[in-house]
């Protein structure tokens, strides 16, 4: 009932506006500092927003009366929680780090087996003068 609408003339207009309207980062900002989410036709978020009890959805008119319960600090405290627990890219440093292992892993392999490749072509070399 008031949401934006999506119009598909660009890649920026038409589903990035369908589910997330027009907030780019802002939603996981204001869960960061405990501020509640108010959610309308934006699939997904609606969900955790019910389940997790971070903000309301907005489905009908009637549905403006719940926007107190935005005050709640039960509902900011949980806000945070979400936050803390879902969105943190401190919850990604596990990942990160094994890739950046992995990268390294891999730096330290192609090394190994070009010091190898050099080795042998060394002998082979010596062999063939010795040879010849």
């Amino acid at each position: 009932f008031c949401s934006y609408l999506p119009d598909y003339a660009t890649v920026y207009t038409g589903d990035n506006i369908k589910y997330v309207g027009m907030s780019s980062g802002k939603t996981s900002t204001f869960l960061q500092y405990g501020i509640p989410i108010v959610v309308e036709n934006m699939n997904i978020w609606e969900e955790i927003v019910e389940k997790e009890g971070i903000g309301i959805r907005l489905g009908k008119p009637e549905d403006l009366n719940r926007l107190n319960s935005l005050t709640s600090p039960d509902m900011q405290y949980k806000c945070m929680k979400f936050f803390d627990e879902k969105l943190d890219i401190k919850n990604c440093t596990q990942v990160f780090s094994a890739i950046s292992g992995t990268k390294r892993r891999k730096e330290s392999f192609l090394q190994k087996i070009s010091s190898y490749i050099k080795l042998s072509y060394s002998i082979a070399k010596e062999i063939a003068q010795k040879t010849t």
